[in-house]
């Protein structure tokens, strides 16, 4: 079977426009769970007063505003995705936190380089580029969006451990089936019967990642980073 880029892009798009109001309900959760790795990400990407920063496949914008508090109005950051669904709850936020130098736009990743050239002196993607099917292109893209000296060679690795805490196994089913869009692209070919049975293999299995403390999801988290 040949890999139909076009087609997985558009059922990424809808399956994050589906998504998009639970992943914005999570959003106390998820920057609960990604928060160190985002500041560790901002501090890589230098990102300060007065940056221009651009966030690729931002969604619902958690790593935006906080890189937009850094920025402060002297700044700014765009927030790029290719659900306008999500970018609505990313602009809301922004709106919401009086942070008017946050736009976002409408944008494929794999397309930043026919955008923008040389205009930020950052560029952030938190989670974002496993979704993008042509990488190379995609990164290729976002290092002509950079103005010299700004962050993208020389590369650095930086490991974090980001267990994923909840009160239950159940509440971590809950996230998964309200919030992973990807995940229901993954069970589309088969039918209830067979869905309702692997979130019910899901749920036993995630029950072993349950303490007298509650449900700690093991994870790590790899933040990149470099300079042009």
């Amino acid at each position: 079977m040949t890999f139909d880029a076009a087609a997985y892009k558009a059922t990424t798009k809808r399956q994050w426009d589906d998504a998009a109001e639970a992943w914005h309900r999570w959003g106390p959760t998820l920057e609960d769970w990604l928060g160190e790795a985002t500041a560790a990400m901002l501090d890589a990407a230098g990102v300060g007063v007065g940056s221009h920063v651009l966030d690729v496949a931002g969604g619902a914008g958690g790593q935006a505003m906080a890189a937009a508090r850094r920025t402060g109005p002297d700044g700014s950051v765009a927030v790029t995705d290719v659900s306008p669904a999500i970018l609505a709850f990313a602009q809301r936020a922004a709106d919401e936190d009086a942070l008017r130098h946050v736009t976002t736009l409408e944008v494929d990743g794999e397309e930043i380089g026919s955008r923008w050239s040389e205009e930020f002196d950052a560029a952030i993607s938190r989670l974002g580029l496993i979704y993008l099917p042509d990488r190379a292109k995609a990164l290729h893209g976002i290092r002509s969006s950079l103005r010299d000296g700004a962050r993208f060679a020389d590369v650095e690795v930086e490991t974090l451990a980001a267990p994923l805490l909840l009160p239950s196994a159940a509440d971590c089913v809950r996230f998964e089936r309200e919030s992973f869009g990807a995940l229901h692209q993954m069970l589309s070919g088969l039918d209830e019967d067979e869905r309702e049975q692997v979130w019910d293999d899901i749920a036993s299995t995630l029950q072993a990642y349950e303490t007298e403390d509650g449900f700690v999801g093991p994870c790590e988290l790899h933040v990149v980073s470099g300079s042009r």
